[in-house]
């Protein structure tokens, strides 16, 4: 029941985000096929949604696993993180291994970055890179 209130909501803000960009395209005069501005719009969420993932999965994949056994549900979260990340790029890469090794691959070298960065912090004795910045819009 949740998941489907939540691909509703997703369709909703889909077809919103297009109906904005359609109107707003109109305004310039470009007339596009509103299908077009739907793919592209879908695109682009997708696109936002591996992003985050990705950048999740890379700096905190080491802390969602340990805490994923202090607390276990985050262990789905962390799952559904690294499956979206992991899908996508061996759709994208097109990699000559199988999908189980390119996952374990691809969970130790996001690891291995990890411990990088986290020793990174310590001999500059600083956190910043590990506190995640939220904008809620972009300076011009």
């Amino acid at each position: 029941m949740i998941t489907a209130i939540f691909f509703i909501l997703a369709a909703i803000f889909t077809f919103w985000g297009a109906y904005k960009r359609l109107v707003a395209l109109r305004r310039q005069r470009v007339w596009l096929n509103p299908f077009v501005v739907l793919r592209a719009t879908l695109r682009g969420h997708l696109a936002y949604v591996y992003h985050l993932c990705r950048h999740l999965t890379r700096y905190y994949t080491l802390v969602m696993l340990v805490m994923s056994m202090i607390f276990p549900p985050l262990s789905l979260f962390a799952f559904i993180l690294c499956s979206i990340v992991i899908g996508v790029d061996y759709i994208r890469l097109r990699p000559r291994m199988t999908l189980g090794s390119f996952a374990f691959c691809s969970l130790l070298d996001d690891c291995a970055y990890e411990v990088g960065v986290l020793l990174g912090c310590i001999k500059q004795r600083t956190w910043k890179p590990l506190i995640p910045v939220i904008k809620s819009s972009v300076k011009k």
